[in-house]
């Protein structure tokens, strides 16, 4: 049982070390010189009223010389609309507003995907760069740093979204969660498998995206904007990521368990439906951790401490712990070192949890 235990604490590290450590190694681009193509950043909003009245302000202020905002309003019953036609007013042209009419979304059974799809279409530029209502761009070289990138043969820039940091260990928790979905699939592109990014932070193109018939077969389901997208097309060598801080964008974390839990279920309802090498690599990644904190470091107490064991459960403990804490800090979503750990262990049973209702009920909105 110990030299069971002791494999695959080892294949566990082993694992972490070949796919993770790239992001340590991965270095910032510098500031490009200057902008080369206009810019059309796009925006879905249901009931974002206030979101979008504190927020899209800042969406205004960057540093780029031809840019426009689209905000698709998709059929929002709060003040939506009015705060819409302030912002119109406010900012002019630069400023396109597209409405989803509740029969349209009906005659086509449609989510989040479909409200993209109207913006794209309605984009008067062709560098698309994705952000949500609830997000501001960490700094005012948000879109350049970005949408530099995206050149030949280059089809996705991948970004990073950060939540707001704040108090209580809900908020630790996602931030720490991000923090981990960050690294894996920042590392996975960087060993050319890219497999998802998120749409709060995500760079290609109107013609890439029409000449692929959108979402295609994905349209229906009710996530994966991003990540499906993702998975569809991106490969080794079509795929850049932009993880600069001054290039992230900046969300605001829910502040309520059952929100949060809501809207991680939309998220993982959609890896079903990734490539089979990936869902056999993050299989086997969640299936070695759940082991790890179910057999291995229980075991450590049950052999006596014994040395290899124990070796390998510390040795993994403080590669993943530098890991995290040394990739927080680069990214400037800086996380208490002593939360670490149990983070990720109050996150294996979250994603239990989450698979088991997924199973029993897929989520049914994206909002």
């Amino acid at each position: 049982m110990v030299i069971f235990l002791g494999l695959s604490a080892l294949l566990l590290l082993a694992y972490e070390i070949y796919f993770f450590g790239p992001v340590l190694r991965f270095r910032f681009r510098d500031k490009p010189a200057a902008a080369d193509e206009p810019v059309s950043v796009i925006i879905a909003a249901h009931n974002e009223a206030e979101a979008l009245r504190r927020h899209l302000p800042a969406f205004f202020r960057q540093d780029y010389p031809d840019y426009q905002v689209v905000v698709i309003d998709d059929r929002s019953t709060d003040h939506t609309p009015e705060v819409l036609d302030e912002m119109k007013h406010a900012y002019g042209d630069r400023l396109h507003v597209v409405r989803v009419q509740p029969q349209e979304w009906e005659s086509f059974r449609a989510n989040k995907k479909f409200a993209l799809t109207l913006g794209i279409k309605a984009a008067r530029y062709d560098k698309l760069l994705f952000t949500d209502a609830d997000c501001v761009p960490a700094s005012e070289e948000w879109i350049a740093r970005m949408s530099a990138g995206l050149q030949p043969p280059v089809d996705f820039v991948l970004g990073y979204g950060r939540y707001r940091r704040e108090k209580g260990f809900l908020n630790t928790l996602i931030r720490f969660e991000t923090l981990q979905t960050g690294i894996q699939y920042a590392s996975f592109a960087l060993r050319g498998l890219p497999y998802m990014g998120v749409g709060r932070n995500l760079a290609y193109r109107r013609s890439f995206f029409l000449e692929r018939n959108g979402y295609g077969r994905f349209f229906s389901i009710l996530s994966g904007d991003d990540d499906l997208f993702v998975n569809q097309h991106a490969g080794r060598d079509n795929t850049r990521l932009c993880l600069h801080p001054e290039a992230h964008t900046v969300s605001e974390p829910e502040r309520t368990w059952r929100r949060w839990i809501r809207q991680k279920r939309r998220h993982l309802s959609t890896a079903p439906y990734y490539r089979t090498r990936h869902k056999m690599l993050l299989g086997f990644y969640a299936l070695a951790r759940f082991l790890f904190w179910w057999g291995v470091v229980p075991g450590v107490f049950i052999s006596g401490f014994h040395p290899m064991l124990t070796g390998l459960a510390l040795a993994r403990m403080a590669w993943t712990g530098m890991l995290w804490y040394r990739t927080a800090r680069r990214w400037q979503d800086a996380l208490p070192w002593a939360a670490l750990l149990p983070a990720e262990w109050t996150l294996i049973f979250i994603y239990m949890y989450i698979s088991l209702l997924n199973l029993i009920r897929k989520p049914t909105h994206w909002h």
